[in-house]
């Protein structure tokens, strides 16, 4: 079983833990096992056979254990448990119709369906009203969207080459590091991320607007501080930015002078450009 297969397997289950409300630091944890394998250099499976999987950086004890079930079984039996429970494809066709994962699994309960053929069903007899918290409006757009599932949709994202050029130059210019989808070395990217650390995040972000290769502003979003949200058009439709703020981790710097120690907090600028429906070829 090649890596990057086994990372798949963990992203997977990764994100029907998520739907299942498991605790968010075991999701992270797979997660984040999910990079390492696909980032490792030997073959996972012959270190999960040898017992040296662990020697990895985020692999602990039980995900050793999922590991080597995978490797020797082929599957992660509580994952096609979680995959019976939660239907997949029905989420799926809930995301495709702009919903959430969750809020696919609630609509489902509340018009007793369990696939995405019977949520279809519901649509086309008039029982997507009956469901709380959808209104006329809301009914319409769905209708809209599942008339629109059998046409062929246009590409999404950028090819990794392509991203990796786009974000390396904002990543130089706010002296940032890569993230995202390029960090990850995905063939097709549809999110592009900087990150990069400053006292003050508003000179980072105002460089950030201004730098030639963002196109338009759609989002601000400034944690721990209120910020207003701005959206205006894109001179090309396939391409459009998003950037906010988040605060760090308060860390101590100390200082043998008379003014003593002192506290210091670091903020982070994260620079996201979310990708059009276009993609570079």
């Amino acid at each position: 079983m090649e890596n990057a297969e086994i990372a798949d397997r963990l992203d997977a289950f990764a994100s029907l833990l998520e739907l299942g409300d498991a605790n968010p630091y075991t999701v992270r944890a797979y997660r984040r096992a999910a990079e390492t394998v696909r980032g490792a250099v030997l073959p996972v499976a012959k270190l999960v056979r040898a017992g040296r999987v662990r020697e990895l950086r985020g692999i602990g004890p039980g995900i050793e254990a999922r590991l080597r079930e995978l490797v020797e079984t082929g599957a992660i039996a509580e994952l096609a448990e979680l995959e019976r429970e939660l239907a997949p494809d029905l989420v799926g066709l809930g995301r495709y119709l702009g919903l959430g994962a969750k809020r696919s699994l609630q609509l489902a309960r509340a018009l007793g369906v369990r696939t995405a053929d019977e949520l279809r069903e519901a649509a086309a007899s008039g029982r997507l009203r009956t469901a709380p918290g959808i209104g006329p409006r809301t009914e319409a757009r769905l209708l809209e969207a599942l008339a629109r599932e059998g046409e062929p949709r246009p590409p999404r994202g950028l090819l990794l080459h392509r991203a990796g050029e786009l974000v390396g130059g904002v990543a130089a210019a706010l002296d940032g590091e890569v993230a995202g989808d390029v960090r990850r070395w995905r063939d097709s990217c549809e999110r592009l991320a900087v990150v990069c650390a400053a006292p003050d995040p508003q000179p980072a972000l105002d460089r950030f607007a201004g730098l030639p290769q963002i196109v338009a502003l759609v989002e601000q979003d400034a944690r721990r501080r209120p910020a207003k949200s701005r959206r205006c058009c894109s001179r090309n439709p396939a391409l459009s930015s998003r950037r906010s703020t988040s605060s760090s981790p308060r860390f101590r710097s100390s200082s043998r002078s008379d003014t003593g120690e002192r506290d210091a907090r670091s903020s982070a600028t994260r620079a996201g450009t979310d990708l059009g429906s276009s993609a570079v070829s």
